[in-house]
């Protein structure tokens, strides 16, 4: 049996955002841009002080970005802090095996329109009528799962979102300033559960997971954005503003609880984000490492730690994992550190 099998738990669609924290409202006063460079932030605690850049993947190829103070902060800085890695997405082998077979169950369960009310039986048919499907596609599938397929087939036809075009990376020339300036690197260790074995929770969701799902197709295309935009969001970045970059998550489809899982090379289904509450309530093994795959709590940590020791470091963060409220930068704030926004950072 050929079984190619891939899990993917989408972040955000916009550059160089890492997983956003469960609070989404952002810190207003903390979100102001700077000028002249690209936006730093400081947290201090008297002899200690860690400065903190709002990641970016890349800029515009050519555009350039001013890098005076990313070489004066590293200049005998005690450690430079980077973005944290994630561990791989692992899954369970029987999961996968148990997957494949409902999606190639055939006529040993009532056909899902049978099965549901006669409302979201309606909703479902019509839906798949619209994408020119037959019924056997969802046919032998729980109800949950039918719909995740169907939504799967809508995305495939909207078109998926447009990948943030590639420039000049930023991390590189990071660490290359820092090689040469001998400061010590540090990635923060993900403390948060792994993902494994999850892939049977596509098939526990009912109903109202359907319905649910059925309502966030009627709202049609989610919001993406094309590729000057996102040119764009790296341009003020290098210029100083993060605000783009951060409105961009809020004015999309919020993206932290979105599953895809891709069977082969037809079988695909996706949970809309909108959907979670009703779904991801019937999925145990998946909810919990989706919502707890968090960089806040591990990079707060290594940048608290160094506040300990005289001197200064200097970091690189996320933009939501920085700003969101119970972000990096509002939990140092709470533990009492004092926190500089980058509308001072021309001035030391």
């Amino acid at each position: 049996m050929k079984l190619v099998l891939s899990l993917i738990l989408a972040v955000a669609a916009a550059p160089a955002l890492a997983q956003p924290p469960d609070e989404t409202a952002l810190v207003d006063e903390l979100v102001v841009r700077a000028y002249g460079g690209p936006p730093w932030w400081t947290v201090s605690d008297g002899d200690s002080t860690v400065y903190i850049l709002a990641q970016a993947l890349a800029v515009p190829k050519g555009h350039g970005w001013d890098r005076t103070l990313l070489e004066k902060r590293l200049t005998g800085a005690k450690r430079l802090i980077l973005p944290i890695s994630f561990p791989p997405f692992r899954l369970g082998i029987l999961d996968a095996r148990k997957l494949y077979a409902e999606v190639n169950r055939g006529g040993s369960r009532p056909p899902l329109e049978t099965r549901l009310s006669s409302a979201v039986s309606a909703r479902f048919r019509a839906r798949r009528e619209a994408l020119a499907q037959p019924e056997s596609r969802y046919a032998a599938l729980p109800a949950g799962a039918a719909a995740m397929r169907l939504a799967g087939d809508a995305y495939k036809g909207w078109g998926l979102p447009v990948a943030p075009p590639s420039g000049d990376e930023v991390l590189p020339v990071v660490l290359a300033a820092a090689r040469a300036k001998r400061v010590r690197t540090e990635t923060p260790r993900y403390s948060g559960p792994k993902v494994e074995g999850t892939v049977g929770d596509v098939l526990r969701p009912g109903e109202a997971c359907a319905a649910a799902i059925l309502g966030e197709l009627d709202k049609g295309r989610p919001r993406t954005f094309s590729t000057e935009e996102y040119r764009g969001m790296q341009t003020a970045w290098a210029d100083g503003d993060i605000r783009p970059a951060l409105a961009s998550v809020s004015a999309s489809d919020d993206t932290r609880h979105q599953l895809r899982v891709q069977v082969g090379e037809d079988h695909f289904f996706w949970l809309p984000s909108g959907a979670w509450s009703k779904c991801g309530v019937d999925m145990p093994k998946t909810r919990g490492p989706i919502e707890q795959r968090n960089p806040v709590k591990d990079t707060t940590a290594a940048i608290a730690r160094q506040l300990q020791t005289p001197g200064h470091a200097v970091a690189i963060v996320g933009p939501w994992t920085l700003l969101s409220r119970d972000g990096v930068l509002d939990r140092l704030r709470r533990q009492g550190y004092e926190v500089t926004t980058p509308a001072t950072q021309n001035a030391d």
